[in-house]
Order: structure tokens, then C-alpha cells, then sequence
């Protein structure tokens, strides 16, 4: 699969993690996933899914899915898989999503839902969901191959740009007791924006800027700009 030229890194790493699993499990259709704080979904790239189907599904058929990212997520799943969740909803939801994918030739549907952080603050942040079609194989049912296709896919995502930055804020809150807004500052100020940029960028003024930065550069011990933007790039 040739991927185009303008994509960025940490989006190719989602389409290559889709890719190697579409093709694991030989099926035609995978589509990748972000998961919010509030446990709504947000749709990444997709592979191969029939024309329609995702759009239908946000509109009229989420509630209905067994393996509904908040359900997966509440219970703390990592992988699940349609035939063994349809239980989940009541029978009039199931055979309302099961004839609504029928009607898209989806046979059955597989998801890994990824995690992150430690024991005590880990969070989902991303899905990925295969669909196997028509004449596509079942999926295995061994868990334990299962696990660790996961585990794999999981670790390389660690390194997507989304990642590494809630590990830098957590790291600029956690260590340094820095404010949500002036974790925002020090982002900006990494990727060289100007304090008319962050003024423009966050809605404030140059001054208001200024005064979060000598808060910031008393909180994680520099004063400069630069060693600022070298502090978060070690964290990183």
C-alpha cells in the first residue's frame, strides 16, 4: 500500500497499524478510532469500509452496537469481538444492528481497544475496529495470540504525537504543578509560536502571555525560551 506523500508521521503510524492488521486477519475493512474523556469516538482513518456505513452507523445505529467504545471501555476490555458481545444490548437492538450491518455485507466486527498511563490513572484512548465481509475468514479465537497481536500494536502507538503530549502534560502537572493553561503555553512555546502567536493562538493577550511565562519559568526552574523548550523536549 503506497501512503501519500503529505501524511504525517504519527498518521502514517495509524495506517500502517491498520494496514498490518487488515492484512493479519485478512480481512477488507479497518477503521481507527480516538476515544475522548467523555467516551465519545471520534473517527481516524479508515480502510476499505463500504461506502455509507459510518455515517448511517453515528446517525442511526450507535446505541445498538454491542461494542460500543463507552461499554468496551466501562468494562475495561481490551479486545472484543461481536459474536460473543451481541448479548450485551437488548434482542431488538441486536437484530437491528446486525441486519443494519448485513445490509453493508459485514459479517462479524473485532475491536482492540488500546489503554495508557499507569495502574492507577489509566485511561482508553483509541480503538481499532476490523470488519470481516462476506467470504473473509473468522476471526481466531485464540486470546492469547490475540494478546499479544494487541500488545504489539499498542506499544508502537505510544509513540503517536497525542501520546507523547498527555505524557508531557501530565509529566508538567504532575512534577513541575503546572495549570492546564500553562501546559497549552509550553506546548506552543516547544514548536517556537511567538507570545503573539500563543496571545492569538489561546486567546489572550501579549501581556497575559508574559505573566504565564515568568509563572512557568519559576515553576520548572529555567528562564529562558530556549531552555524551556529543551526542559519539555526532555520530558518528551
Amino acid at each position: 500500500m503506497t501512503l501519500p506523500a503529505t501524511l504525517s508521521r504519527s498518521d502514517r503510524l495509524i495506517v500502517e497499524s491498520l494496514e498490518f492488521l487488515r492484512q493479519l486477519f485478512s480481512v477488507r475493512a479497518a477503521m481507527f478510532y480516538w476515544i475522548e474523556d467523555d467516551l465519545d469516538t471520534v473517527n481516524g482513518p479508515m480502510l476499505g469500509l463500504p461506502p455509507g456505513l459510518t455515517d448511517r452507523y453515528r446517525k442511526e445505529m450507535r446505541w445498538h452496537d454491542p461494542l460500543l467504545a463507552s461499554r468496551l471501555v466501562n468494562d475495561g476490555q481490551t479486545i472484543a469481538d461481536l459474536q460473543r458481545e451481541a448479548c450485551r444490548v437488548p434482542d431488538a437492538s441486536r437484530r437491528d444492528y446486525m441486519s443494519f450491518l448485513g445490509a453493508y455485507r459485514v459479517k462479524d466486527n473485532l475491536d482492540f481497544v488500546f489503554w495508557t498511563g499507569e495502574a492507577d490513572r489509566r485511561h482508553a484512548f483509541a480503538g481499532a475496529s476490523l470488519l470481516r465481509m462476506d467470504d473473509d475468514p473468522p476471526f481466531p479465537d485464540d486470546q492469547e495470540k490475540l494478546q499479544a497481536i494487541h500488545r504489539y500494536v499498542a506499544f508502537g502507538l505510544e509513540v503517536h504525537d497525542k501520546l507523547r503530549r498527555e505524557r508531557r502534560q501530565g509529566a508538567l502537572r504532575g512534577r513541575m504543578g503546572l495549570t492546564a493553561r500553562e501546559c497549552s503555553i509550553c506546548e506552543l512555546v516547544a514548536v517556537g509560536a511567538t507570545n503573539r502567536d500563543i496571545a492569538d493562538d489561546l486567546g489572550l493577550t501579549v501581556a497575559t502571555v508574559k505573566t504565564y511565562l515568568r509563572a512557568i519559568f519559576d515553576k520548572t526552574g529555567v528562564d529562558t525560551r530556549t531552555a524551556l523548550a529543551a526542559r519539555i523536549a526532555e520530558i518528551a
